[in-house]
């Protein structure tokens, strides 16, 4: 979500933790917007900008990258309008709501904990 600065990732490879992580984007205009050395199989893409530093961490532990979580995207980089972000008022381990793609919104368990589709009350 660009008006936070900050990244969302969803994981659902059946690592139990994190769920998902919040990451900060580190990426700003004319940094390179990809790694020109990692060239994707065929029908995949390489994640450009914020989402592209994010993917392609060296720093992080291999194995638990983000790159090696999700793996190759499987389309073209879009932005999501109107995006929203909440949280409910739980004074510890708030529960979070990110609307995405098709207007779905996902429920961001505590501390990464999980994460699922939001069906309702």
């Amino acid at each position: 979500m660009e008006w936070n600065s900050v990244i969302y990732v969803l994981y659902s490879d059946g690592l139990l933790t994190p769920g998902w992580q919040a990451k900060s984007n580190a990426w700003f205009s004319g940094m390179p917007l990809s790694d020109p050395s990692l060239i994707p199989p065929a029908g995949r893409y390489q994640p450009v900008r914020g989402f592209g530093m994010t993917w392609r961490d060296e720093q992080a532990t291999p194995g638990y990258r983000v790159r090696d979580r999700l793996g190759w995207a499987t389309d073209e980089e879009f932005s999501v309008s109107g995006a929203m972000f909440q949280c409910d008022s739980a004074p510890k381990y708030n529960t979070c709501y990110l609307t995405g793609p098709d207007n779905k919104v996902y429920e961001l368990k505590p501390e990464g904990s999980s994460w699922s589709v939001w069906t309702g009350p």
